[in-house]
């Protein structure tokens, strides 16, 4: 009796080991599975964020009207106009030079050979889709939604401003090669039998379109809220707005009072376009005058454009411009000089949106320090010898008081700001563009098809 207990125990423990191996490599190739599908999904918005990108300007539907919370898109307003849903713009095509999508009925669609180039050798496969919002129809959560209404201050759905993305991906076992009618080159869907899904993920992010706006439609170098706070130290220091007889020198957009005159120092050397009379700048006062936010001038928060940049910097994480014509954020106060102990901020000479939650400082001295674009500065901007910025300066806050600009250049080393539309325009083409928040990316689920 004793050995057949101890054979039947032996038995036991070789198939519970077995068992056991079988159950770790099924769970590792399941967990495989997952990880795959939520490559898929990030894929998807990867592509979606290409599909943005290659539109020309900024993807938007309803620019005449309104449709606010509804159910049912492509509904008639009060006033009788029948308008297209704000989620229309996102209309992906078959395209024979770029190809947007598999099924542009259902999206943005991909169906991937993972085993092999070759879709009849490959018997794994993965499939994205970022999926239309019908029109008409119900609405469908999971499809894409233009959100610039919620999202964005003073916005509405459908000026495409901000788009929420959702992909859902599958790893799938493709065992029908038939090919037929369904879109693509199959005859049955990848969820159709005798086709097994093996593993699901979803992903969502939100898409944002930066801008650059001039307060009150007023073209010039740089933006303040008080003619006072702006300070020439001589004639080597310079603000130029004579791009166009309509640009000028400085803007004062103020929440209260503020007189229109020339800004400490000013003269006809080193102030254009200067008269006695303050030609060179223009005022807007008021008790209900727009703050030179960040959401007014950028359509965005600071804490979104941090999301959004492509580098980032602050007091402990030096802030490197590797490149032109990128979105920069730093967090503190921003100095760049010859005499920095730190290479990355011993000068500059790039171009871009920079943008500085703190005061900024630029001193080339020896070296250079020359910024083309666009430069927002919630604190204080203070320009000195052999430093240049083209393009426009928003002296930022959120409330009614921005910071001061303090200019004093020398002999032969100027301190300059020149208004150049150009430049403007160039850094929306070029860095306005759609940019991932890549703080709204979420991870909805991972899970094998058990």
């Amino acid at each position: 009796m004793a050995v057949i207990l101890s054979v039947v125990a032996a038995t036991l423990i070789t198939v519970g080991g077995r068992f056991l191996r079988d159950s770790l490599r099924q769970s590792e190739q399941q967990q495989l599975y997952v990880a795959q599908a939520e490559d898929m999904a990030r894929a998807g918005l990867v592509d979606t964020l290409g599909w943005f990108r290659r539109q020309p300007g900024i993807v938007q539907a309803c620019v005449t009207c309104q449709l606010g919370a509804v159910t049912t898109y492509g509904a008639t307003n009060a006033i009788g106009v029948t308008c297209g849903q704000p989620d229309d713009a996102f209309a992906p095509t078959l395209n024979a030079s770029v190809s947007d999508t598999a099924n542009p009925a259902l999206g943005i669609v991909e169906d991937i050979p993972l085993d092999s180039a070759i879709n009849t050798a490959s018997v794994h496969f993965g499939r994205y889709e970022v999926l239309v919002q019908p029109n008409p129809g119900a609405v469908v959560a999971n499809a894409v939604h233009d959100t610039s209404g919620s999202r964005v201050l003073g916005s509405m759905n459908g000026l495409g401003q901000s788009w929420q993305i959702t992909s859902s991906a599958y790893i799938y076992k493709r065992l029908d090669y038939t090919t037929g009618s369904y879109p693509g080159p199959w005859n049955k869907a990848y969820n159709q039998s005798p086709n097994v899904i093996l593993a699901r993920a979803r992903m969502s992010t939100e898409l944002r379109k930066m801008s650059v706006n001039y307060p009150y439609n007023i073209t010039a170098g740089v933006f303040t809220d008080k003619v006072s706070k702006v300070t020439l130290a001589n004639n080597y220091s310079q603000i130029s707005g004579t791009y166009n007889s309509s640009s000028l020198a400085l803007a004062a957009i103020a929440n209260g009072a503020t007189a229109k005159a020339n800004p400490t120092g000013a003269t006809s050397t080193n102030f254009t376009p200067y008269s006695a009379g303050a030609a060179g700048v223009t005022v807007v006062s008021g008790s209900n005058v727009i703050p030179l936010s960040s959401d007014n001038v950028f359509g965005m928060s600071l804490n979104d454009i941090q999301f959004i940049a492509d580098y980032t910097g602050s007091a402990s994480s030096p802030l490197t411009i590797a490149s032109s014509w990128k979105l920069s954020y730093f967090s503190g106060n921003l100095t760049y000089s010859a005499a920095s102990t730190q290479t990355c901020y011993q000068g500059i000479d790039t171009e871009g949106i920079l943008v500085v939650n703190g005061n900024l400082s630029m001193s080339g001295g020896v070296s250079t320090a020359i910024y083309r674009g666009v430069i927002y500065v919630t604190g204080n901007l203070t320009m000195g010898a052999n430093s240049e910025i083209d393009g426009v300066v928003f002296m930022g806050s959120p409330t009614s008081t921005t910071g001061s600009v303090s200019m004093a250049g020398n002999t032969g080393q100027q301190a300059s700001i020149s208004y150049d539309p150009d430049l403007v325009s160039e850094a929306l083409t070029k860095v306005a563009v759609y940019r991932e928040n890549i703080s709204q990316r979420q991870i909805l689920f991972g899970v094998p098809n058990l």
